[in-house]
């Protein structure tokens, strides 16, 4: 064991070895103490286990200063450092980045950008992507002897020959090429007239400008001075007395005498006046009749509504209230002929029979009796439920009943308990005959 204290220098040697080997130890302290910047040791420095190992070779697995607890300690054949608190000396680092070293000393730091270099890693293999020096140059030449750079330079001045001239163009090729016809092209090279000309597309597809007069001659046009040839098969204004030789001027009537028969004979010669047409009618009415005959014995007239035809359910016993259901039929009849039936009023009337009576009533017809299809006198059924002065429609959604068809009367709305003992429905109206 060796043991040494700084002040008092008090030495307390356990000799193990010789003398050369002690003074090898204490060299080896000296250095330590160096590394670490320490001038002197505050309170004291221990060496553990240390043996003789082989000749002139001592083994040490540890140094401590024991009050700044700065530790050197073994790790296979290197002697390592554990941090202390002394006040020696402190490690001196160089720039932020990448250190660069002079051999002698630390030199100015370069930027760290090595995140770029992994990205160019990353690309891959660049290895036959660049050419050597001079390379290039000889592609160049290899690709001017290939192609020929000439045609290149040539379309590049021709570029200019859009400028609106015509330079180095052949203008009619260009035309044909953007699709011009012969007449079209004709049209595009007209000269200008600068005159108000007409334009004239002839049968070989030239083109010409045509002043007015020659407008006028090549479409047979008269000048305004040729009026008298133009309107030689009209009547010129001293004419018009034989043009209106049948109309009268307003001057020729006379509030008093009015207009003389002479000026009407050719005028009204298809009219008759109402007196010669009264006589006329009364002559032949008289002659086809008799005196003592009227017009309506000769043709029907639609001036009287008369009851058409009735439909009818029960005969007023308490008990013909269950006749009175929902889809029950009231009657029905056949329109035979050509007559179609004008419908003007339509009259139901009800007797006493158990409750509020009431019951609805549709009036319908069809060629086919009782068809889906049927044709009905109202939109929606009538409500009858009147038992003293009837019930009273006048206004129909359909009010002609066409011929050759069957008409037929159905009830609804029958309510338990609410039920007439008898039902009479009257349709009124005229015929329309067919002449």
């Amino acid at each position: 064991m060796l043991k040494i204290l700084t002040g008092k220098m008090y030495l307390k040697l356990t000799i193990i070895n010789d003398m050369k080997k002690i003074i090898t130890f204490l060299v080896l302290i000296v250095i330590s103490l160096s590394v670490i910047g320490q001038t002197r040791a505050k309170t004291g420095l221990s060496v553990g286990n240390h043996t003789k190992t082989g000749t002139n070779v001592t083994a040490i697995d540890s140094i401590t200063i024991v009050d700044d607890s700065v530790r050197f300690y073994k790790t296979g054949n290197r002697l390592g450092v554990i941090g202390g608190s002394g006040t020696g000396g402190s490690m001196t680092y160089p720039g932020a980045g990448i250190a660069l070293s002079t051999g002698a000393a630390w030199g100015a730091s370069i930027t760290n950008s090595s995140a770029n270099w992994n990205t160019a890693y990353g690309w891959g293999n660049h290895a036959g992507l660049y050419d050597a020096t001079g390379t290039a140059s000889g592609l160049v030449g290899t690709h001017e002897s290939t192609y020929n750079h000439t045609n290149y330079n040539t379309a590049y001045s021709d570029r200019l020959k859009w400028d609106g001239g015509s330079t180095g163009l052949t203008a009619a090729t260009g035309r044909t090429s953007l699709g011009g016809t012969t007449a079209g092209q004709a049209l595009f090279t007209l000269s200008n007239p600068s005159a108000i000309t007409f334009l004239r597309v002839n049968a070989d597809n030239t083109v010409s400008a045509l002043s007015a007069a020659n407008f006028r001659t090549a479409t047979g046009t008269l000048a305004v001075s040729d009026t008298s040839a133009m309107l030689t098969n009209y009547i010129n204004k001293a004419d018009t007395s034989a043009m209106l030789s049948k109309y009268l001027l307003i001057t020729d009537y006379s509030e008093t005498t009015g207009i003389s028969v002479g000026d009407t004979a050719d005028m009204l010669d298809p009219y008759a006046l109402k007196t010669e047409v009264s006589t006329e009618i009364g002559d032949t009415l008289t002659a086809r009749m008799g005196a003592a005959q009227e017009l309506s014995d000769l043709a029907p007239m639609l001036a009287d509504t008369v009851p058409i035809v009735t439909f009818g359910l029960g005969s007023g016993l308490i008990a013909d209230t269950a006749l009175f259901n929902n889809n029950v039929l009231a009657g029905s009849f056949y329109n035979e002929g050509s007559d179609t039936l004008k419908i003007t009023q339509l009259m139901g009337i009800l007797a006493e029979g158990t409750g509020t009576e009431t019951i609805g009533v549709q009036v319908s017809w069809h060629a086919t009796f009782k068809s889906g299809s049927a044709t009905n006198l109202n939109a929606a059924a009538l409500t009858v439920n009147s038992i003293t002065t009837g019930t009273e429609d006048t206004s129909f959604a359909n009010s002609k009943i066409p011929p050759n068809v069957f008409v037929w009367c159905t009830i609804s709305a029958a309510s338990k308990d609410n039920k007439p003992s008898f039902m009479n429905i009257t349709l009124s109206g005229y015929k329309i005959p067919k002449y």
